[in-house]
């Protein structure tokens, strides 16, 4: 069981339909939007409400929902249906609006709502005339572009002019960047400086060069870079993890690929290929052009040539499988991109193809069954493939090999708020772990003599990295109020220490609440300063991984027996369960959970041990940790040895681990309830690393002591 924390998730086939435990509603599938760590769908029903009734739903990696929330007028919501989701760092979303719709399909009215990660209400802009959303070009109204800056604000150009929303839902209009209400544009926004790039003719006289405009977050313009001719144009721009701006365009017989400075200046210039009859506009996924983060792009040229440009402004050609775009704007043909590094062209009502930006081959061809929306690539590298029908959407989930992992839900919404279990007590102590986030995970540990709920969390950075350097921890702590249902809890990491060495101090990084609506399921949300893990925050279903060893209050106050109730065996009880730490190496230290053996099971010891890197440190924060996995059939007089197993590859609640292999092992020896010493001893492994070959011994004591219900 303890292995599911390590290897990857299995993705169900089917979805969970929401459980109602009140009135419910049923909604039909409106739009379909990619998260950090799953995907929104944005649903309506036709009730009695002449603006129909809204739903939003958020699932994870697995297709297994996160929650529901359904909305209405009550809570700003005049809406008809959802027309667009983009997700925001935080975890939560500008939700666009759709109220009616007009003249040849162009909408008459659109309203953006913020939800927060859990899916609630933040703010609501209502009555906006332009069109919010990323890749589509409405010649009567304008194009209409949005981006997120780092404070969760947007920016968008609507019929010339340059507007913010700020993150509190201001409107700010920044004045005319252009002015033609037909011309189609380009624009980025730096994640950093919340800097907008935009890509316009000139002010006054659509013959002349075109320019790149800079408004800061106070609306100061400045032009930093002009066409070198009025055919050179601009079509598509994205801001790399370096702050530099990367350009691909084209002139009257070329593709043009170029970077600039953020205050202008020329780094590099290329041309290639045959020019583009259409434009593109800043997207996730764009037609004929996309972007990865290091600010490298893919282009599919009118000669349906598909093109990587590499941030140094190397031209490769990869295969496209005779993908070609359209005479009108190349509307039929997509291209995404995914973090895995592979490129992802979709052709609507053909098939969805993946080619490896790296050597260039294609990956797979995916039979798309005939839809007719481009697909969505999620953090995972499967795609969401859309079909219009009379009755929504339909959704497919598709895995990169081509294999269907799932099918639309039947969106059953309960208008009934979930039932809470309340969170002070040892009950919900053990090891939890979302299910589409293999090989990263929690412990709780509820120290019911002080009130402090603990718990570390084992996860990765930001970004997938391959090794160790990727690896990540920090700890929740804070005091419930007694029969709370949530707890307010500090996110703290410790100072960069030495592993098995020294004490260092912690510093307090961010927030988060706990909530758990079973003795088996929780909820998460969480929130990073600014300055650590890149400010992102979220809202991680948890289940409970490791089985129960205390009775435990459920929301009807009615108290469930534990699921292992083993006796005391071999100098082992599971009130030696909890946090472990060494007094003269404050700041790392080791969750445990311990199960005896007996009625049939050979117990278990499971130890979450998180640390710091051997020397040399391969990160700046020095971060490290292990798990510990064994079972109790060689346990003899308080004794145990068990594997040392190190994993890598994921990213913080969003990819599994893709890797992980035993780099040593670990002999427990238990002297009594409060104390105990881990001798370890690291093999020569590759995995291992620096620690290869280290051998010692560590003295812990227990947080807390032992506590029986």
């Amino acid at each position: 069981m303890i292995g599911k924390f390590l290897r990857l998730a299995l993705l169900t086939t089917i979805f969970f339909s929401v459980a109602a435990a009140a009135a419910e509603e049923e909604f039909t599938t409106g739009v379909v939007g990619a998260a950090r760590s799953g995907y929104w769908i944005g649903a309506y029903s036709f009730g009695p409400d002449a603006n129909g009734d809204l739903a939003l739903l958020k699932y994870d990696n697995a297709d297994a929902l996160v929650f529901a929330k359904p909305y209405g007028p009550s809570q700003g919501f005049n809406d008809a249906n959802f027309y667009r989701i983009v997700p925001l760092h935080d975890g939560g979303a500008i939700v666009i609006g759709q109220s009616t719709t007009g003249f040849d399909g162009i909408a008459a009215g659109y309203s953006l709502h913020r939800v927060d990660a859990t899916g609630a209400p933040v703010w609501s802009l209502s009555g906006l005339n332009a069109s919010y959303f990323t890749n589509d070009n409405f010649q009567t109204q304008g194009t209409v572009l949005l981006g997120i800056d780092n404070s969760g604000g947007v920016w968008f150009p609507a019929n010339g002019h340059i507007y913010r929303i700020s993150s509190a839902g201001t409107l700010t209009d920044f004045g005319q960047a252009s002015s033609s209400s037909d011309e189609t544009y380009a624009a980025a926004v730096d994640p950093v400086s919340g800097n907008l790039y935009f890509a316009t003719p000139a002010d006054t006289d659509l013959l002349s060069p075109a320019q790149i405009l800079r408004y800061t977050t106070s609306g100061t313009k400045t032009s930093i870079w002009t066409a070198p001719d009025a055919a050179t144009r601009p079509q598509f721009l994205t801001v790399g993890t370096d702050g530099n701006l990367y350009a691909v365009g084209n002139n009257s017989s070329t593709h043009i690929a170029f970077s600039l400075t953020s205050s202008g200046t020329t780094r590099w210039s290329t041309t290639f290929g045959s020019s583009l009859y259409g434009f593109s506009t800043f997207a996730g996924m764009a037609t004929q052009f996309a972007a990865f983060p290091d600010g490298s792009t893919v282009a599919l040229d009118t000669s349906s040539m598909l093109y990587h440009v590499s941030a140094t402004g190397q031209i490769e050609t990869l295969q496209n499988d005779g993908y070609e775009t359209s005479v009108v704007d190349g509307e039929d043909t997509s291209i995404g991109v995914t973090v895995q590094g592979d490129v992802v062209l979709s052709r609507l009502g053909a098939s969805v193809l993946r080619v490896s930006s790296v050597s260039g081959q294609i990956i797979s061809v995916i039979d798309s069954g005939g839809f007719g929306i481009p697909p969505t690539v999620l953090a995972d590298g499967s795609v969401l493939m859309y079909s219009a029908t009379p009755g929504g959407i339909d959704v497919q989930h598709i895995s990169p090999q081509g294999v269907q992992l799932a099918t639309t839900p039947d969106l059953v919404v309960s208008t009934a708020a979930p039932a809470q279990t309340r969170v002070d007590q040892i009950g919900l102590d053990g090891a939890w772990f979302a299910s589409a986030e293999g090989g990263q995970g929690f412990t709780i540990d509820y120290i019911a003599a002080a009130n402090v709920m603990f718990i570390p969390w084992f996860t990765y950075s930001v970004d997938p990295v391959s090794d160790t350097s990727g690896l990540a921890w920090v700890t929740f702590q804070g005091s419930p109020t007694p029969g709370a249902t949530s707890a307010t809890l500090q996110i703290a990491r410790s100072n960069p220490g030495v592993f098995n060495s020294g004490g260092v101090a912690g510093v307090v990084i961010g927030s988060a609440v706990l909530t758990a609506t079973d003795c088996s399921n929780a909820r998460l949300q969480y929130q990073f300063d600014a300055d650590e893990f890149d400010g992102i925050g979220g809202y991680i279903p948890l289940t409970r991984l490791s089985p129960s060893t205390t009775p435990c209050v459920e929301a009807n106050g009615q108290t469930t027996p534990p699921q292992n109730a083993n006796a005391s065996l071999h100098g082992f009880d599971a009130d030696q369960s909890g946090s472990w730490f060494d007094p003269d190496t404050g700041g790392q230290g080791i969750e445990l959970t311990i199960i005896p053996a007996g009625n049939g099971s050979s117990g278990l010891v499971f130890g979450a041990w998180f640390t710091f890197d051997a020397p040399p440190a391969n990160d700046s924060l020095h971060e490290h940790w292990f798990t510990l996995q064994g079972d109790m059939s060689t346990a003899l007089n308080g004794t145990v040895t068990v594997p040392i197993i190190q994993s890598v590859g994921g990213s913080l609640d969003s990819l599994p681990s893709t890797f992980y292999a035993q780099v040593g092992t670990v002999t427990l020896s238990m002297l009594s309830c409060t104390s105990a010493t881990m001798s370890y001893s690291f093999n020569n492994s590759t995995a291992a690393k620096s620690f290869a070959n280290l051998s010692g011994s560590i003295n812990l004591t227990k947080i807390g002591g032992c506590v029986t219900p």
